[in-house]
């Protein structure tokens, strides 16, 4: 088992690449980046399904 000091992390997040002030990730954090990409998803099928909605309509005009 990983101790806290040599747990992964998602890579360096310093233009030098210095890890010395790197945090962890906590649980907020992904399930915060979860739900965001959830919303995302259903955010893109709405979309999608209010397109096909607006050719059923089109189609109707003509």
């Amino acid at each position: 088992m990983l101790t806290n000091d040599r747990m992964p992390t998602m890579g360096t997040k310093t233009v030098d690449g210095d890890q010395a002030y790197e945090t962890f990730i906590t649980r907020d954090q992904i399930w915060n980046w979860q739900a965001n990409c959830q919303r995302a998803v259903d955010m893109l099928r709405q979309k999608k399904r209010m397109s096909s909605d607006a050719k059923v309509i089109a189609a109707m005009l003509q």
